[in-house]
Parts: C-alpha cells; structure tokens; sequence
C-alpha cells in the first residue's frame, strides 16, 4: 500500500507575514550612522555618515524628498566614499546629528572640492515659511560677499541643540568633477584647517607665477621665442588653476559663474 504525503511549507501564514515585515522593516530603517558630539572642539569626516539620493531631473524640491517615495530611496555612501564624478544629475546627501553635550553647540561644514557651481543646506522640521528656502546657499555660481563664512574653501554654519538630534541635507549640483570629502567641527578646528589649505593652494599658485615672470625676464633678455611662449603656457595654467580650485573667486569677490568647460 503506497502511503500518500502532502508537503508542508516551513512558513505558516503568520511566520510568512512577519518574515515580510521584518525585511520590509531593515529595508526602510537602513540609513548611515549618526553623528554623535561627545566635546566641543572637534573635526571629523563624516563621509560614512551620509545617505545619498540621486535626482536625474535635477527638479526635486526640499518638500518631495521629505515624503514618499524619495525618503525611502536614500541609500548609505557605499565604504563612505562620495564619488560621483561628473554628472548633470543633482545629489541630495542627508546626515544627522545626535549633540550629547548640556549646550547648544555651533558647527562648521567645509565641503570638498571648492570649486563646486551650487550647495545648499537645508534642515528638517526647520519650521521655515518656506520650506523650500535653504539654511544657506553657495558656490562657485554665487558671489563669494554672500557666503555666510567669507573664507576658503566652501564652508557652512550648522547649530546642534543642546541634548537633541537634528537631520540635515545638503544639495549639490556642479558640472565639475563630484568627489566629495566633507569635514564637521568646531568652528576654530576647522577655521585652522581651510587656512592650512588655503595656504597650500596659494603656495602652488606661486609657484607658477614666480616661474611665468622668470620666463618673461628670460624673455627680454635673451630675445627668444622659446621663453615667451613657455611664459604663456604657465600663464594659462595658472589661471585654470585659480578658477578650478575655486581660490580666484576668493581672491576676486565680485566673481562668480567661473567655470572651466
């Protein structure tokens, strides 16, 4: 006598919905780790700390990525690297902040590389008339009088709450290369650190410049071409460099929209 034997699945009707549930649940609460204050002077990369939406149409405001679907569509910086590249597509970068001290705490963001067309900053729950109006808004497209901190590089002001979390999202668009390194600090750490930089860039600058007059003093001296057209080589040079880097637009305040194609 053949005995006949029905299959059970593993999963009853109830295992199966909280097996759903429980996927559905890390899908939709996987996000980058918080930033926590633990002391007040401080600077660190907080690379590995930000979720990343693209936005193809570059059209998205401030209020469509606060609802569904774009507030389940961002994604953790994959090893903490922000490299994009160049992109016509605009990037939204979300991050938050967890401050553990008793006082509210003011913070600087200096975003890398300095020569990017547009950041803005924006602040959930920020209780703005305009939703859509950033914290602030700079770049290489706006004129470096209006930045907040008129220094080099590109820097940002953020508050921390005393004891409380907040959730900020920076939007950056550029036809420049996107290869992000952003640091949060205290404002004099990270006031030393644009400084040093500074300092870096303008010494490279220099340099150039101090061989294209070197080149135009040979020039005259010894009546060769050869010397005139090496001085125009590092002239052009030198000037590619001062717009890429972002450094003639601090150098020239009224500036803005320089850009190298």
């Amino acid at each position: 006598m053949i005995k006949r034997y029905t299959y059970q699945y593993p999963l009853s009707g109830l295992k199966l919905w909280l097996f759903v549930l429980m996927i559905s649940l890390s899908f939709f609460t996987h996000s980058a780790p918080l930033i926590h204050l633990q002391q007040e002077q401080f600077s660190i990369s907080i690379n590995s700390h930000i979720d990343i939406l693209k936005d193809p149409t570059t059209k998205l405001q401030f209020s469509d990525i606060l609802a569904p679907p774009y507030l389940h569509q961002f994604a953790p910086a994959d090893e903490g690297e922000l490299l994009f590249g160049f992109s016509h597509a605009a990037y939204w970068l979300r991050f938050s902040i967890q401050n553990n001290l008793d006082t509210e705490q003011k913070l600087w963001l200096m975003v890398d590389p300095p020569n990017l067309q547009e950041l803005a900053l924006f602040q959930a729950n920020s209780h703005s008339e305009n939703p859509n109006q950033p914290l602030h808004i700079i770049g290489t497209q706006h004129p470096f009088n209006d930045r907040e901190i008129k220094q080099y590089p590109l820097l940002l002001t953020l508050h921390a709450d005393a004891k409380a979390s907040k959730v900020f999202y920076l939007r950056i668009q550029s036809n420049t290369p996107i290869n992000l390194n952003l640091k949060l600090g205290a404002p004099e750490t990270i006031s030393t650190q644009a400084i040093d930089q500074s300092r870096l860039a303008n010494i490279a600058l220099g340099i150039l410049l101090a061989l294209f007059l070197a080149n135009i003093v040979l020039t005259i001296i010894f009546s060769q071409f050869i010397y005139l057209s090496y001085g125009i080589y590092l002239f052009a040079i030198l000037g590619i460099q001062s717009i890429a880097n972002g450094l003639l637009q601090s150098i020239v305040p009224s500036l803005a929209s320089w850009q190298i194609p």
